[in-house]
């Protein structure tokens, strides 16, 4: 099938320092809801999608997340990049990194996320992001939608112009599909000339909202509202991934 996914690029290369004390020494993405870590639960849901390849985008503490995964995770191989400066830079630096690695359509992710089970399935086609409607607690990226639940114009934080009121916008899960012929032909080459800029602590949603704004690419939404997900940015966070994710809760 031309718009079958079966590769992942997964993004783990950030310390997560606003964990504070439980990234001190092992890498953010092993930190653990109920007892598994959030690496873990992507991963698990990655090959219950049937992916064949997962790439993994490693840079603080990275051994210990090549010891934890290895080379296969149940029938998914793995491989991996070493952002090595990963202190001195941000994700638009490891998704380049990563390009080399994709020779197919892929989901991207950033390894903070961890959602309920077949969440992923609701990826159907390709060039795809996951949103939820902005709620006042929530921080980062957003987005404005047209009438056909495609995406007029991503907001950065640092976007000029962004919104005070942000009611009626959607924020973004940090979950895409893409197609490998589109992302190559209009993201790579933003993505390579915010690096060629020394724009080394940019998003990478900044290339995303550049080739939206000039209209050489179309995003839709995938409608997470309805689904459990949670990102692990803080340990006000890890708290509530917990309490959503909390199996026993759910069978009382």
């Amino acid at each position: 099938m031309k718009n079958e996914i079966k590769t992942a690029v997964l993004l783990l290369a950030g310390r997560g320092s606003r964990l504070e004390e439980l990234t001190e020494n092992k890498p953010k993405c092993l930190v653990e809801v109920n007892e598994k870590p959030i690496l873990h639960r992507i991963l698990d849901e990655l090959a219950h999608l049937k992916i064949k390849k997962c790439v993994l985008v490693v840079g603080y503490l990275y051994q210990q997340i090549i010891d934890y995964v290895g080379e296969f995770w149940q029938k998914m191989q793995i491989e991996y990049v070493i952002n090595e400066d990963w202190n001195n830079s941000n994700n638009v630096v490891s998704l380049y990194m990563a390009l080399d690695k994709i020779e197919h359509n892929f989901l991207l992710l950033e390894g903070d996320i961890v959602v309920s089970e077949k969440a992923l399935k609701h990826f159907s086609e390709l060039n795809m992001l996951a949103l939820d409607r902005y709620r006042d607690y929530m921080d980062g990226t957003v987005v404005d939608l047209d009438e056909n639940q495609e995406v007029k114009k991503i907001y950065l934080k640092s976007t000029p112009g962004r919104p005070e009121n942000l009611e009626g916008f959607f924020k973004t899960v940090n979950i895409y599909s893409f197609s490998k012929e589109d992302f190559f032909r209009f993201i790579k080459p933003r993505l390579k000339q915010i690096i060629d800029f020394r724009q080394l602590d940019a998003y990478y949603e900044l290339a995303f909202a550049q080739a939206i704004q000039s209209g050489e690419i179309t995003l839709k939404a995938v409608d997470f509202h309805h689904l459990k997900w949670a990102e692990i940015d803080d340990q006000k966070d890890l708290q509530y991934a917990e309490k959503l994710f909390d199996e026993n809760a759910e069978d009382r």
